[in-house]
């Protein structure tokens, strides 16, 4: 039936792929940081989401409150 080989190589494979996304979203979502800081806005997590295209929910899983707070008080 299934090939035991095969499922486990699936199984590396999707994780690979899922650590390259997510590699991905975190670079855009510094660029988009980078680029609210030279136009000296307000960093939240909307207007990260805004500017990188990347979805509310993802910019929260990868940027803490703590963070964004540190963010805006560096202006």
């Amino acid at each position: 039936m299934n090939n035991p080989k095969s499922i486990e190589y699936s199984s590396i494979k999707s994780t690979a792929a899922s650590k390259a996304r997510s590699e991905k979203v975190k670079y855009k979502i510094n660029i988009a940081i980078e680029i609210l800081q030279t136009e000296k806005k307000r960093i939240t997590h909307y207007s990260i989401a805004k500017k990188c295209g990347a979805s509310f929910n993802t910019v929260t899983k990868h940027v803490s409150e703590k963070y964004l707070v540190s963010l805006n008080e560096m202006k």
